[in-house]
This record gives C-alpha cells, structure tokens and sequence, in this order.
C-alpha cells in the first residue's frame, strides 16, 4: 500500500513540473524581432508626428532589452534611439527606460496591455507611465478612454 502511495505520488508531482507556468519565456520569445509601427490610434490629444508610421522601429532582443529607433522633429528630419530593458508577464508588455525618468536616478516605465500578438502583427495599448519623478510623483494610470493602441508589422 505505502509503495502504491509512494507511486501515485511521483506521478503527481511529475505532472506539476514548474516550467508549465512559463508564460514570460513563451511571450518573450513571440515578440523577439524588428517591428515597425504601421498605425497610431490615438483617443487623447497625445502629439505624435505623422511620419512615425512606417519608420519607428522596436527591435525585441532575446536578453531582454528592446531598441527603439525613432523619427521625430515637425519635419521630421531627426532620428534618434533609445534603450529600453522589457519583459512581458501574460498580456502585460512592460519597457523599462534605466535612469532614464525626470530624476535621472529613476527609471522610465511604461506598461502596455498586449491586445494581440502573432506572427506577423503586434497589437500594444498603453495603460501606465512612470515618469520617474521623486516621491512617487509622475504616476499615471490612462483612464480607459484615453488609452491608445499602436499597431505594429513584424519586419523581420
């Protein structure tokens, strides 16, 4: 009988392996890649250069940091880069600019539901920024009806 027990219980405990909750790794490895922004739908009065369509660009490294390559300037004859760290848990794409908030010794964070992800198309709706003031200040959770998504095409 305790070896009938003892049996049952190993078959349990093998079918209850840790790596079955690894949705991080799984959706990490879905967004690894070049994409570029292919439409900018904004419900708020949020500024954003027409040219940014088809030209910003995130590039997902599998080691976790994210390159964004931007356009910008009103002619938009600037180009600049950015470095972000990003991890993504479930539905949540979090980016994460090191010192890079309004006290350089916070972080930027910004935090994104992502509405849709496949093979070739990656749907992102922001929904909290961090502006790394002190004190907790520069927090701001989007109400529903000012989110924006920003769509984007795999490049490669």
């Amino acid at each position: 009988m305790k070896k009938t027990f003892l049996f049952f219980l190993a078959i349990i405990s093998l079918g209850c392996s840790s790596s079955d909750d690894n949705s991080n790794t799984e959706n990490n490895s879905d967004i690894l890649g070049k994409w570029v922004i292919t439409q900018l739908d904004f419900e708020d009065n949020y500024s954003y250069p027409e040219c940014a369509v088809n030209n910003n660009t995130y590039e997902f490294m599998d080691n976790g940091d994210l390159i964004y390559k931007y356009v910008t300037g009103s002619s938009c004859n600037q180009t600049g880069t950015n470095n972000y760290e990003y991890n993504v848990e479930g539905s949540v794409m979090t980016k994460i600019e090191p010192n890079g908030g309004f006290n350089p010794e916070n972080d930027y964070i910004e935090k994104f539901n992502v509405k849709e992800l496949t093979q070739t198309k990656l749907v992102l709706e922001a929904y909290y920024v961090d502006e790394g003031l002190d004190n907790g200040g520069g927090i701001i959770n989007i109400p529903s009806e000012d989110r924006r998504d920003e769509i984007w095409e795999r490049v490669n």
